[in-house]
C-alpha cells in the first residue's frame, strides 16, 4: 500500500539581503506577488524532439498555490535579514513547490547579495513561533 504524502501547511525560508535597500526591494517584489489576483510565474516546458513547437509555456496564478506569501523584516528597522513565509492552499495543486522555488528565485534576484535559505516547515503559523523563540522560526 502506497503511503499519503503529507504537505506542511507553512513553508519559511531565511533571507539575507547585502543591505536593508536590498530586503526592501525584496519586501516589495513579495508583497506585489502576494497581493495581487493575477501574479503568476510562467514554466517553460520542453516538448519531444518530434514535436512541432520546441516548447509550452505554462502560467501558474499564485493564489492558485498559496492563500498567503509574505516577506517579513527581523528588527531592528535597518536589518538586511527577514523571513519569506508561504501558507500553503490546501486545494493546491501539485505545482505549488515548483511556484515556490521560481519565487524564491524572484527574490534572489532582486540584489547581487540576496540569499535565501530553507528554515522551518510545519502546521504552526510560523509568525507565532517567531514571536516566542525569534531564533526558532
Amino acid at each position: 500500500m502506497k503511503a499519503t504524502r503529507y504537505d506542511a501547511k507553512f513553508t519559511v525560508f531565511d533571507v539575507r539581503c547585502a543591505s536593508p535597500s536590498d530586503l526592501r526591494l525584496a519586501c516589495d517584489l513579495v508583497s506585489d506577488l502576494g497581493s495581487r489576483s493575477d501574479a503568476a510565474v510562467v514554466d517553460e516546458v520542453g516538448l519531444p524532439i518530434n514535436s512541432a513547437a520546441p516548447h509550452r509555456v505554462d502560467r501558474h496564478r499564485i493564489r492558485d498555490y498559496f492563500d498567503s506569501i509574505s516577506l517579513e523584516p527581523l528588527a531592528p528597522p535597518l536589518n538586511s535579514k527577514g523571513v519569506l513565509v508561504f501558507h500553503r492552499s490546501v486545494s493546491a495543486g501539485r505545482f505549488w513547490k515548483d511556484v515556490m522555488v521560481k519565487v524564491v528565485k524572484l527574490v534572489e534576484a532582486t540584489g547581487s547579495g540576496t540569499a535565501v535559505e530553507f528554515k522551518w516547515r510545519g502546521d504552526e503559523d510560523p509568525l507565532t513561533r517567531l514571536r516566542s523563540a525569534p531564533d526558532k522560526p
